[in-house]
């Protein structure tokens, strides 16, 4: 057999839908745009990995929406995207100052 990834349908009946669900605070249809999507939005990892550790669960971190950063930088360049001009508003006035 080979080392395939559990998919998030079969890692729920594992861990027990219901109990998840309410442990976690979350509604069924939040689970449900999860299942149909295959994976567990990002923000939900932190609580996930608790709940699984707390529970003696598998921590399925595959199932999650990660954002794709591309490669990092190692050569002290900054991003091409960066303009280095910081935006910082100024409260009282309500305006923004470069700085």
């Amino acid at each position: 057999m080979k080392n395939e990834k559990i998919k998030i349908g079969d890692w729920l009946k594992t861990v027990g839908r219901d109990r998840f669900q309410e442990d976690l605070g979350r509604s069924t249809q939040l689970v449900t745009r999860a299942l149909d999507d295959g994976q567990f939005p990002s923000s939900w990892y932190i609580g996930v990995r608790s709940w699984c550790y707390a529970n003696n669960h598998p921590f399925p971190e595959h199932l999650f929406k990660m954002a794709d950063l591309g490669p990092s930088r190692t050569d002290g360049k900054q991003n091409a995207n960066y303009n280095g001009v910081c935006q910082v508003s100024d409260v009282k006035s309500n305006t923004s100052v470069a700085q």
